[in-house]
């Protein structure tokens, strides 16, 4: 083998490592993907409980569960959940600042407003006219809402990035392929080339000895 088909050989085999070292960064960042998109559809289905829960705490009164009592008793189940689902959203968001940050502030109010609640009801609380526990009650359902739209968001650039990097692995990973098949090819059917032109001087050398009538001297330089 020349020493151009072996640098060939030695090209094509570094490009079909590239090529592999490719595919397993590509697999990698779709395991990656697959985590992330499983984490912020936990994230919404959280906090989507938590608005079934704080909604519930709005929903129960204590008038009303005396006279409905296995119905409303439900109510306050749900509005007993808040505080443990508030401790999930704050562990699933933990390495998202501006998420924690949202899930805290919605942790804080709840906290401000669920005695209230479960005491007086959302009715008691519009009878006394207390407006500004009114207008948190609006704010923290609208921060839920926000959340669930930073997480929607969040799904729709991973899978624009996805998108993105399936089709340029698949251009290079299609390239170097090309390339790197091409040159063993090439290497391989130049090596069968210079071996038929090897076996057919051997041949015509041999031929000429079979044949030939008169002596054939062989000389050995003593220099270049």
């Amino acid at each position: 083998m020349n020493k151009k088909a072996l640098y060939s050989f030695f090209i094509g085999f570094i490009l079909l490592i590239v090529v592999t070292i490719i595919n397993h960064w590509s697999f990698k960042s779709m395991k990656n993907y697959t985590a992330a998109v499983d984490q912020s559809r936990e994230v919404i289905n959280s906090l989507e409980r938590l608005s079934n829960h704080f909604k519930s705490a709005q929903i129960y009164s204590p008038k009303h569960s005396v006279d409905y009592d296995r119905f409303f008793d439900i109510f306050k189940v749900e509005a007993e959940g808040l505080d443990r689902e508030v401790e999930r959203l704050k562990w699933l968001v933990q390495y998202d600042p501006e998420q924690r940050n949202r899930v805290d502030s919605i942790g804080h109010w709840i906290d401000q407003q669920t005695d209230a609640l479960l005491q007086k009801g959302l009715m008691g609380i519009v009878e006394e006219n207390e407006v500004w526990r009114l207008r948190q009650l609006f704010v923290i359902h609208m921060t839920i809402n926000e959340g669930v739209i930073y997480e929607l968001n969040l799904l729709a650039e991973r899978e624009i990035e996805l998108d993105e990097l399936t089709r340029l692995t698949s251009i290079l990973t299609l390239v170097f392929t090309i390339i790197a098949i091409a040159l063993i090819v090439w290497t391989f059917m130049s090596n069968l080339l210079l071996a038929r032109k090897r076996n057919w001087l051997e041949g015509f050398l041999g031929a000429v000895l079979n044949t030939t009538q008169n002596g054939i001297v062989s000389f050995k330089a003593i220099r270049e």
